[in-house]
């Protein structure tokens, strides 16, 4: 990682926050789900995925980076929030892209951390976006932000990882499902 990451820190008023049937779907893969062990992940991402010559260009979450980097899968942007299942991880250090930073309360989508998002994602591979707070909900963005072909690859907990091939069908699912998001003022600390 580069010694001095750029610094997006922004706080946006106005927050996306799923109501209890969204998160609900949400909490269901959106796409394949890979089962465990993580071992075995980039094995069978290169036999079923990766021989198309699709890219992924978002991985979310810090055990499904990790996994990655070890097992050199290459990605666009990873989105971390330096945390599996609460615990404090860090990633490996085998990633030399620009790492941004930004803020993302649990439990909402900060239209702030889209623009970081998009940012990371317009420089070029291994980019990494630290999240303040929790990055889960951030994979609605990540599909939004994906060309069609993509790959964006995301832990399910418990179960292993969701690889969410980016199509038509899937982005407009995705659009409907942030559209549909109820606005609300963020609420002070």
């Amino acid at each position: 990682m580069a010694d001095m990451p750029s610094r997006q820190d922004e706080h946006s008023a106005t927050m996306l926050r799923p109501t209890a049937a969204q998160r609900s779907l949400v909490s269901r893969p959106l796409g394949e789900l890979v089962a465990k062990p993580s071992g075995a992940l980039p094995a069978i991402l290169r036999e079923r995925f990766l021989r198309t010559g699709a890219r992924v260009s978002f991985c979310v979450g810090d055990a499904v980076t990790s996994t990655l980097i070890r097992g050199r899968i290459p990605f666009e942007v990873a989105v971390v929030d330096s945390k599996v299942r609460k615990k404090a991880v860090r990633i490996p250090r085998r990633v030399e892209g620009k790492v941004f930073r930004t803020n993302n309360p649990r439990g909402y989508l900060n239209p702030a951390a889209l623009e970081v998002m998009r940012n990371a994602l317009s420089v070029g591979a291994g980019a990494i976006v630290v999240v303040e707070g929790e990055e889960d909900l951030l994979t609605l963005f990540a599909i939004d932000l994906s060309r069609e072909g993509d790959l964006v690859i995301y832990g399910q907990p418990g179960e292993g990882a969701v690889v969410v091939r980016v199509d038509a069908e899937t982005r407009e699912r995705n659009s409907e499902l942030l559209n549909s998001i109820p606005r609300v003022e963020a609420e002070s600390n």
